[in-house]
């Protein structure tokens, strides 16, 4: 499972503007090493995935992207 949640979190990061964002912040402002980056939106995903299948939710990148990271 950690195989497919890595490769879905680097076609995310690579066509997806909200994970790419996400990715950038934490590599730019929060001064993350890309792999620490990547690794940390791979919980992002799984959480993103656990909350979707619990409660039946349709995705809504206002919910991920934090609104301090929007504004810029």
């Amino acid at each position: 499972m950690r195989k497919y949640l890595y490769l879905a979190t680097l076609q995310l990061i690579g066509n997806n503007p909200v994970f790419q964002k996400l990715h950038e912040y934490n590599v730019q402002i929060k001064k993350m090493m890309k792999q620490q980056s990547v690794f940390k939106v791979i919980g992002k995903l799984a959480r993103i995935i656990v909350g979707i299948a619990k409660r039946g939710e349709v995705f809504s990148s206002n919910r991920v992207v934090p609104p301090y990271n929007q504004a810029a």
